[in-house]
């Protein structure tokens, strides 16, 4: 297993979570041009990326870990 990325700086910040939509852009059904791709819940936003999709030991995964991204019930999560 490859080691665990230091906390990006950016992390919990709006460049940081900008940045960690275009890295789970792709794995969206339609890219950028997705519609209904996130939803949200009390405090936490739900990217709709399973973890089939991107797993969190892969390179994105371990990235979006350090942006401060996380997996959760629904998939890749956010907290606000």
């Amino acid at each position: 297993m490859s080691e665990e990325l230091p906390e990006d700086p950016r992390s919990k910040s709006v460049e940081g979570f900008i940045a960690g939509l275009m890295i789970l852009a792709p794995y969206f059904d339609k890219g950028m041009k997705a519609v209904y791709f996130m939803s949200a819940e009390h405090d936490i936003i739900h990217l709709h990326v399973d973890e089939d999709k991107c797993p969190e030991d892969s390179d994105d995964g371990r990235v979006l870990v350090s942006l401060g991204f996380m997996m959760h019930d629904y998939g890749w999560a956010y907290y606000t």
